[in-house]
């Protein structure tokens, strides 16, 4: 059986195999567009020397054209490859179930289920739209906190990808990061730069921001702090602001896998039929936290217009500052449970109408 095990499992990587070469033409249609809209800037702005009002107003019209093509993505991506996933799956399928019969395990009562290369094939196909829809939040997000280029977003999503799935934890997700602003190219950057204290022409502001003679007795000193790197990117306003490139990195791999924690649970909970998703409490010092803290949202818009829970709404997601740590978690309740809350901050009669509406069965009133 060891030997079957092994095979169904070969097959089952090829299948994802098979499916990425799929996806790898949406993916490379989306980047190909992102690199034409970037040298396009590139090409613009070698030939003027705009106003930096104008290059902000480029920026606005390059940003929302990347969101139509987001969305473009998305609603072609299933026409696009839809057969050939139909196809693989069946093409899997029928193996995994030869493989079981050949095995001459009593098909009925083996753990192995040919069923599981369906879920396989959905999930991965279903992980690519979360991750372009992330993705397209994520440069949303990061647009408006900066002026730094989509480009750079687009690699700073991948390496938060790469380095989760090589560790599980954030930890290889930052430092894939910090290795890519330190390998990037800012040179030719209208909006970014990577600038030390060791550098000559960044000298001046370091002298500045941290008073010259201070400066000086760090330079005398040979102070490991003086090899620190720092990013500088454009606040909404178009004035400059600066980050410690790790702590950019840190900032930009908790928002990620933050958002990327949201959607699932979002969307998992709406898979499983749940409609109230609670941010549990911390005892957060954070003063933009701390109304979400053990707050219960709905996605249900009757349940929001009759105010028993608040909609969830971008607003209301995790996610509430750079360094926020809380998240958002489906709350699984049985029917009973779920009956007495709705009853609790409505009426008895709200909640039976609400149930039935939703073809749940109302519960019967225990016995005293």
């Amino acid at each position: 059986m060891q030997i079957q095990d092994d095979l169904l499992r070969e097959m089952s990587k090829s299948q994802v195999d098979a499916l990425l070469e799929n996806l790898s033409d949406a993916i490379r249609e989306l980047e190909t567009s992102i690199v034409e809209f970037t040298w396009k800037t590139k090409n613009h702005f070698s030939k003027v020397t705009p106003e930096q009002k104008e290059y902000l107003s480029y920026l606005e019209r390059r940003y929302k054209k990347i969101l139509i093509l987001y969305d473009n993505v998305l609603n072609t991506f299933y026409e696009s490859i839809g057969n050939t996933l139909s196809q693989t799956y069946r093409y899997g399928r029928s193996i995994s179930e030869s493989l079981i019969l050949e095995s001459g395990v009593n098909v009925a009562g083996t753990a192995i289920d040919s069923k599981a290369l369906q879920v396989l094939i959905r999930d991965a196909a279903r992980d690519f739209r979360v991750a372009i829809k992330q993705s397209k939040v994520m440069f949303q997000t990061y647009f408006k906190l900066s002026k730094q280029g989509v480009l750079t977003e687009s690699e700073l999503s991948k390496a938060v990808a790469k380095g989760l799935l090589k560790s599980g934890t954030p930890n290889a997700s930052r430092k894939n990061a910090i290795e890519l602003f330190y390998n990037t190219d800012f040179s030719k950057s209208q909006s970014s730069r990577i600038i030390s204290p060791k550098n000559k022409d960044s000298r001046e502001f370091f002298c500045e921001k941290l008073g010259k003679k201070k400066f000086e007795k760090l330079e005398r000193l040979n102070s490991k702090l003086l090899e620190k790197k720092y990013i500088q990117i454009l606040d909404r306003n178009g004035d400059p602001i600066h980050f410690k490139v790790e702590s950019y990195a840190e900032l930009v791999t908790r928002s990620r896998i933050t958002d990327s924690q949201v959607t699932a649970s979002i969307e998992e909970g709406t898979r499983a039929g749940i409609v109230l998703f609670t941010v549990p409490g911390h005892n957060t010092t954070a003063e933009v936290c701390k109304p979400h803290e053990d707050e219960i949202y709905t996605t249900d818009l009757s349940l929001a217009k009759a105010g028993v829970f608040k909609l969830l709404t971008e607003k209301e997601k995790p996610g509430y500052h750079p360094r926020c740590s809380h998240r958002l978690f489906p709350l699984v309740l049985t029917n009973r449970k779920l009956f007495a809350l709705i009853a609790s901050r409505s009426s008895e009669k709200f909640a039976r109408s609400w149930f039935r509406k939703q073809g749940k069965a109302i519960p019967e009133r225990s016995a005293a």
